[in-house]
């Protein structure tokens, strides 16, 4: 049988699948990828290369499924004719930008990565031999293509985002950005609907009420996921961070 061992790790600020997306392009979500020894010389004709694939480990995946959902359509799919995560083999592929090359490590963008993703191979990306644009792809034909949603923030939750930006060990605002500019995905991305105008994003322990106005989403109120009675008491979360919520109560309930 046949041993890999991680060449490399990703370094980046994406550390739960919900924040990535769906395809690493769609996002100029900015990494470095460190190599565990020495790989100076191994890496040093990378620049100039404008594109690399990289082959890592879907460390986070727990066991595989023969059909599974995809970010696009309404239907399960064959997990061969998808790029989801979990596969007998958690092995993942995936195109991304190169900005830099330094003495240990790479400079990339537009990746799909979690934090501290292993990283078994790299190699370049080759247009005439990598790019095949009149290929078929099947189901795909069948789904919408990718839409992009502008995120509005209406002045009351523009001024919660602005306190939270100053005082929350979280990056809501990047979080909710990323998530909400695919749209509304129903039973996926931790979003739940309301009632028929309004939907409620859980991004990490806060929660965002918004609605999808065409090819907007205007968020318009930011809350606490704590229940009122945790927030009274003097216990703390698991994440230490109910001292936030208090004091994000005590300047916005009356908003």
């Amino acid at each position: 049988m046949m041993e890999l061992q991680p060449i490399a790790h990703i370094n980046c600020q994406s550390n739960e699948l919900y924040e990535l997306p769906s395809q690493g392009s769609l996002r100029e979500l900015e990494a470095e990828i460190v190599f565990n020894e020495d790989m100076s010389q191994a890496i040093q004709d990378l620049k100039g290369i404008d594109r690399l694939w990289l082959i890592f480990h879907f460390h986070l995946s727990a066991g595989w499924k023969r059909k599974v959902f995809p970010p696009r359509g309404d239907k399960k799919i064959s997990v061969f004719a998808t790029r989801s995560p979990h596969r007998p083999n958690p092995l993942g592929l995936s195109c991304v930008k190169l900005l830099k090359v330094e003495h240990n490590s790479l400079k990339i963008s537009g990746h799909d990565l979690v934090d501290q993703t292993p990283i078994f191979d790299i190699k370049p990306y080759i247009p005439y031999a990598d790019s095949f644009e009149e290929s078929a792809i099947g189901w795909l034909n069948k789904v919408e293509s990718h839409q992009h949603f502008d995120i509005i923030w209406k002045p009351i939750a523009q001024q919660q985002i602005s306190w939270l930006e100053q005082n929350s060990q979280w990056q809501i605002k990047r979080l909710a950005s990323q998530i909400l500019s695919m749209g509304v995905r129903l039973g996926r991305d931790r979003i739940s609907q309301l009632d028929e105008e309004n939907y409620e994003l859980a991004c990490k322990s806060w929660r965002l009420r918004f609605q999808q106005k065409g090819q907007a989403i205007h968020i318009d109120k930011i809350y606490s996921g704590y229940d009122a009675e945790s927030l009274a008491s003097d216990i703390d979360s698991r994440w230490q961070d109910m001292g936030e919520h208090r004091e994000f109560e005590k300047k916005f309930n009356h908003s």
